[in-house]
């Protein structure tokens, strides 16, 4: 896709997921990351691909230093300020607010997920993965909702 004269954030966010599913595909395919092109030797890389890495980020791939649990949650709080523009102090106050539950059902889930409109990209609210596919699925539309709870109060 050719880049437009003037670049928005869509734009820019549209391309980061292209350019993702674009990787994860050669990964799952037992691709190079980088060329998705030669077989994974080192990691997620390619023999040429590796070779072309500078020395400290070799080293650090060898050793498995971004399969480290410290440096899996930086790249998590990196993702979801990049994604949401809520960082770590943010989060936890949603976090706090909403009692450690889920803002929908009140469970408590093994995993929070960022709830935000996708009209404004303002940040709701924390769910759970279980009422985060049912706000995707019904559309995020309050008639929907409405007929669900007539349809399991009435039957």
């Amino acid at each position: 896709m050719s880049r437009p004269l003037i670049v928005t954030e869509t734009w820019r966010r549209k391309e980061r997921a292209r350019a993702l599913t674009r990787y994860r595909s050669a990964i799952q395919a037992g691709k190079c990351g980088h060329c998705r092109k030669r077989p994974q030797i080192v990691g997620t890389l390619c023999q040429v691909c590796f070779d072309k890495q500078p020395l400290w980020k070799a080293r650090r791939l060898e050793r498995g230093y971004y399969r480290q649990p410290h440096v899996r949650e930086k790249a998590k709080w990196r993702a979801i300020k990049a994604a949401y523009g809520i960082g770590r102090d943010i989060w936890l106050r949603l976090m706090s607010e909403q009692g450690g539950t889920c803002a929908i059902c009140r469970e408590i889930p093994t995993k929070f997920v960022v709830d935000h409109d996708h009209l404004t990209q303002k940040v709701r609210g924390l769910l759970c993965q279980r009422c985060n596919i049912f706000l995707g699925a019904s559309g995020e539309q309050p008639e929907r909702f409405e007929r669900a709870v007539k349809y399991l109060w009435h039957g």
